[in-house]
């Protein structure tokens, strides 16, 4: 039986827009996956305030994957309280129809979370040596970094096991410059799914 290759792209989401999708989909044909997983984060361990409710910013992944092949709106850490990624891929292994052992997951991630001067980084995260025997971490490089520096990062944390996605085309667009958009009541139209988009508008978001 081949395994199923699945990607996790975990983020807060606030709102997911089409630098998300860019990145999912780009890293779909790339690495081969089945699908691509956008996974809500239920409560960021690194963002306390001033998120949207976690429902809110799922029914907006849900209809930004909505007509996109082989991304999956996930619900997981939702359905289950979760708010650290070890949790949620040990869940996902131990639940998953397929099984663990016909399993490969890739955990997306951005540069920042390989600076070593982000107290975030990967290696402060809940059971990380664990995590990182449980899934392949994938790096892109983002804004200000390039390839170089980021595997010199790589490098300083002492990570190994670390593959390097360095040609996903740049698309500039955050979910806090969607945001200050927004609040502006500038269009957001070229920065959001179009379904985004009217969920904003029709719930009054971030105005």
């Amino acid at each position: 039986m081949n395994k199923i290759r699945i990607g996790l792209l975990g983020g807060t989401f606030d709102p997911v827009h089409n630098g998300h999708l860019h990145v999912a989909r780009h890293m779909r044909r790339k690495l081969s996956l089945d699908q691509v997983h956008l996974v809500t984060a239920y409560k960021p361990p690194h963002k306390v305030s001033g998120v949207l409710g976690a429902e809110h910013r799922h029914e907006m992944v849900q209809a930004a994957c909505a007509s996109e092949e082989g991304l999956f709106a996930s619900a997981i850490e939702l359905e289950q309280g979760f708010s650290f990624t070890i949790d949620t891929v040990r869940y996902l292994r131990a639940n998953h129809p397929a099984g663990a052992d016909n399993l490969e997951l890739y955990f997306i991630t951005s540069a920042e979370y390989v600076d070593p001067n982000n107290p975030h980084n990967l290696l402060t995260w809940m059971d990380a040596r664990e995590l990182f025997s449980l899934v392949k971490f994938v790096v892109t490089p983002r804004g200000g970094t390039d390839v170089a520096g980021t595997q010199a990062w790589v490098d300083s944390l002492g990570l190994t096991d670390v593959a390097m996605v360095e040609d996903v085309p740049p698309l500039h667009v955050t979910s806090g410059v969607v945001k200050r958009a927004l609040a502006g009541g500038q269009s957001v139209d070229a920065m959001l799914p179009a379904r985004v988009a009217e969920l904003i508008r029709a719930r009054g978001y971030y105005r």
